[in-house]
């Protein structure tokens, strides 16, 4: 029995993926700005990175430009900052 190849399935699975919403070059400089006061108050990256939940690399190179970062980084890096509170927090 001769081999087949299987039909191209990328541009169907392109369709299909969920478009996630990014942030604007303005959020992009404040979140490093937010990142950067971080690790002013916290004094490492490596204790940024235990408060936010967040790996030491991905705050370095999103606080240096190298990364995008996301708003996943942004609102961690809120509450480490104590800039959000949860919906309990606010009622009580």
């Amino acid at each position: 029995m001769p081999l087949r190849l299987a039909p191209d399935d990328t541009e169907r699975l392109k369709k299909n993926r969920k478009k996630r919403p990014s942030l604007t070059e303005i959020e992009r400089q404040r979140l490093r700005s937010v990142l950067k006061n971080l690790r002013h108050l916290y004094g490492t990256w490596k204790r940024v990175a235990e408060a936010t939940g967040v790996s030491e690399d991905t705050l370095c190179g999103v606080a240096k430009g190298r990364d995008f970062g996301s708003m996943s980084v942004a609102v961690l890096a809120a509450r480490a900052a104590r800039l959000i509170y949860s919906a309990t927090s606010i009622a009580n």
